[in-house]
């Protein structure tokens, strides 16, 4: 099978699950070993130089340098976040993977089962291809000032010139005292070590977009397919429904406000560094600034789904014809639409999911 088709359709999420056991974050007799290599490269390579070595001496430049430690540092705290909410994100998946064995225990021939089938394939392919944009992506962002300095270098004419020749970084920093503009073989050195930084970030970007888009997914479909089975079903179902969404915002809501305050202080000094740099120097930082808006907007868009999706269940109990059933059923029905009043999504550390609107309606 290709690498864009899903092997079994009833799985819950498996290329995120995938994506993360390879990230040792999952059952592994080697536990966050790649993990930590990762983060710990991240912030050798990237952030604690840009934190305690300092930038240039030129505004524009020290704009550059702290909205891509932003970025850098966004990345981060997002997984760290995740890793320490780790118990949330598997009593989520215990519930969904429940709800999966529920949903598949009649056949798949009924619409909501065919329903969940399709919207279990066009998670697993989002996923795959957001991976592979990510992957094109870092290596455009790794390859183009690798090229363009080594072109600089080779047509450099020291002869005539009395400036020594600038090499092109990949991002605005200083290495530990190394000659990283002019120095060839310290900026290759450079360029090593960074490489595996910047292929580390991306990976757990992927990591992160997955979980989030997946998870999403997977509970707004739970609360679209609910809200068409037979009443006892919907009953049954209710609070796993919520209780999964709940788990998810508590994984989530620390990750949420860190990306939507990083995104405004990355559009702020990009905006500022852009306006003054229009050169090649300027395309990495164009890279970045996509990564993090296109982030945010999905991660807006998700939560205003979510929400959706389970005021849908609230409007389908209260449209039922209650006054004929059962007075056991009635009080069933009574304490779902009393927890439908109740707002769920997600949020960012108590704020509620109209923040999300917002953010998405100024992107």
């Amino acid at each position: 099978m290709g690498f864009f088709d899903l092997q079994d359709c009833t799985a819950v999420m498996p290329f995120a699950l995938w994506l993360q056991e390879k990230f040792d974050l999952r059952k592994s007799r080697w536990k966050y070993l790649r993990y930590r290599f990762a983060i710990s490269c991240m912030c050798i390579v990237v952030i604690v130089p840009k934190i305690f070595l300092g930038y240039r001496d030129d505004i524009r430049l020290v704009l550059r340098g702290i909205s891509e430690l932003i970025f850098q540092a966004n990345i981060a705290l997002k997984v760290v976040i995740f890793v320490w909410n780790q118990d949330h994100f598997e009593q989520m998946l215990a519930l969904l993977r429940k709800w999966f064995e529920k949903t598949f225990s009649n056949g798949y021939d009924s619409e909501p089962n065919k329903a969940l089938l399709r919207c279990n394939r066009v998670n697993d392919l989002f996923a795959k291809i957001y991976f592979t944009y990510l992957a094109v992506v870092v290596n455009i962002f790794n390859i183009g000032p690798l090229i363009h300095s080594t072109f600089i270098y080779l047509t450099f004419d020291r002869e005539n010139s009395t400036e020594p020749v600038e090499l092109t970084t990949h991002m605005e920093q200083e290495f530990y005292g190394f000659d990283i503009r002019t120095n060839f073989l310290h900026y290759m050195g450079f360029t090593a070590c960074s490489i595996l930084a910047y292929f580390s970030a991306a990976y757990i970007m992927a990591v992160e977009a997955g979980f989030i888009y997946c998870s999403c997914k997977s509970c707004s479909q739970c609360f679209k397919s609910s809200s068409k089975w037979e009443l006892e079903d919907i009953i049954a179902m209710h609070d796993d429904a919520y209780r999964c969404l709940e788990l998810l915002d508590k994984n989530t809501t620390f990750a949420s406000m860190v990306q939507v305050i990083n995104c405004v202080l990355m559009w702020c000094l990009m905006g500022v560094y852009l306006t003054y740099n229009v050169n090649y120097s300027a395309v990495n930082v164009l890279v970045l600034f996509g990564l993090v808006t296109f982030e945010t907007y999905a991660r807006c868009l998700l939560g205003t789904e979510v929400s959706q999706k389970s005021f849908d269940v609230y409007q389908a109990v209260y449209n039922f014809t209650w006054h004929e059933t059962p007075v056991p059923i009635q009080k069933n029905l009574l304490q779902v639409l009393q927890r439908a009043q109740k707002k769920v999504g997600l949020t960012m550390v108590g704020f509620c999911y109209s923040a999300y609107v917002v953010m998405k309606n100024c992107l």
